[in-house]
């Protein structure tokens, strides 16, 4: 009988992970959170449930609960290497960028030949500027690495480390050792060739590009690596067709990634800012936000000049450099929770309160100063905030704004020239310059 019920229990509680799963697949964040919370209490210290609540509260926009739960689950000690990866990827993905160095460095206590620990940890060390330590980390990564896969990925990060601090002729060195190693290693390519600015189409390495790629032995995704070096590589020789046509293959390729951009849906998303943002509500609330004016705000669109900015800003001995926070991503998604709207963002701006821009703006601050120590002030860079500037001048009527502006043709296509992880739009040349449209209608300064 007492199997019975346990059996029985176990059925139930599978059922409930599985509804909690697709409401969070069909975009029911609220109540996916809702069925894990339920869950945590009947069934605690099951890692599943609170790597799962920790994903839908950070959609849901509940970050207090998302840090909760991963902060219940590291208190647990898991015997598990990828347990401990995901809690600290997710830390991460919150800025929360101490308690995820926290929860690797126990990690590593536990597992000090975790391969995949090292790795993470180096990732956060680059992450904060800190090469060196992700170069040490690295060597651990490497010298624990169960596979030759897994080994040159170590070896193509070790360069990248190298390169960021000046060692190109080291780096170029480990990059052609990876080619020689697995001529199907794509990225290594694209890497090799941005480190080695001498490079063009008379190099032999434009013959082993084509001749791999003519091959076959490259999975055809992973092919967009070697097309973006291919066409940087004939964009300094001078022959434009033909850096063009590889550019426009390899942004296909990377477009069947990435996926498109529903450019409809950005032009209202913007007319919503500029109509929730106005002068007469900023002037109004940012009354009610931090008044201090440490915070420094880079944004611009990507390959603006925002990194440079950002990079010549942290280098002043009173200024500390926070990296590319995501802290006003997290308070544009946690607003329609806040404040109680049914109305997602940007269009709940309408709905905005005094205790709710109070509570976030001093939210934020408290996280800015914790990172920031004695320095008396801090820059935060993140391009895609050039969308927010209205919420920002409410959180932070004082702060320093500097939005970085380029020539739209030398922005454009220098998106559509990199490779990209995570800017869907930069691989379409007409995306790309409506998006520079919008942008400079979001961030008009009349209205700031």
């Amino acid at each position: 009988m007492a199997e019975s019920r346990r059996s029985l229990r176990r059925r139930v509680l599978a059922a409930v992970l599985r509804s909690a799963r697709r409401s969070l697949r069909h975009g029911r964040t609220k109540r996916a959170v809702h069925l894990l919370q339920l869950l945590e209490k009947a069934a605690p210290n099951v890692s599943a449930i609170y790597l799962l609540l920790a994903e839908a509260a950070i959609r849901y926009g509940a970050h207090e609960v998302a840090k909760e739960a991963l902060d219940k689950l590291a208190a647990s000690g898991s015997r598990k290497p990828h347990i401990a990866y995901r809690i600290a990827l997710k830390q991460l993905e919150m800025g929360e960028l101490s308690a995820a160095e926290r929860t690797l460095r126990i990690a590593i206590e536990q597992f000090p030949d975790s391969w995949l620990i090292w790795r993470l940890l180096a990732a956060l060390h680059l992450n904060q500027g800190r090469t060196k330590d992700a170069i040490r980390c690295v060597n651990r990564q490497i010298a624990s690495s169960p596979t030759e896969r897994v080994r040159l990925s170590g070896i193509d990060r070790l360069a990248d480390c190298l390169e960021n601090i000046g060692d190109r002729r080291k780096a170029s060195t480990l990059y052609w050792r990876i080619i020689e190693t697995v001529p199907e290693y794509a990225l290594s390519y694209f890497r090799l060739v941005l480190c080695q600015p001498s490079l063009n189409s008379t190099s032999p390495l434009e013959r082993i590009l084509v001749r791999t790629i003519e091959s076959g032995s490259v999975p055809e995704l992973e092919s967009r690596h070697m097309h973006y070096a291919l066409g940087h590589l004939y964009d300094r020789a001078g022959r434009v067709t033909d850096a063009i046509s590889h550019f426009h293959r390899a942004n296909a390729l990377r477009a069947r990634v990435a996926g498109g951009l529903n450019v409809e849906a950005v032009r209202a998303e913007v007319d919503a800012r500029i109509a929730g943002f106005d002068t007469n509500r900023i002037k109004t609330f940012r009354k009610y936000g931090c008044q201090d004016d440490f915070p420094i705000f880079v944004v611009g669109m990507p390959r603006s000049g925002t990194t440079l900015v950002e990079q010549i800003l942290s280098s002043h001995s009173k200024v500390h450099g926070l990296g590319e926070r995501r802290d006003i991503l997290y308070a544009v998604k946690s607003l329609p929770r806040l404040l109680r709207s049914k109305l997602r963002y940007p269009w709940c701006a309408s709905q905005l309160t005094p205790e709710v821009v109070k509570n976030l703006s001093m939210s934020i601050a408290s996280d800015f100063r914790k990172s920031a120590g004695a320095s008396p002030r801090v820059v935060t860079k993140r391009p895609e905030d050039c969308f927010e500037l209205g919420l920002i001048s409410i959180l932070f009527g004082n702060a320093r704004i500097i939005d970085c502006r380029r020539h739209p043709i030398d922005t454009c296509l220098s998106c559509y020239m990199q490779n990209f992880a995570e800017v869907p739009y930069a691989t379409n040349l007409e995306h790309l310059a409506e998006v520079y449209r919008q942008i400079g209608r979001a961030s008009c300064r009349e209205r700031v």
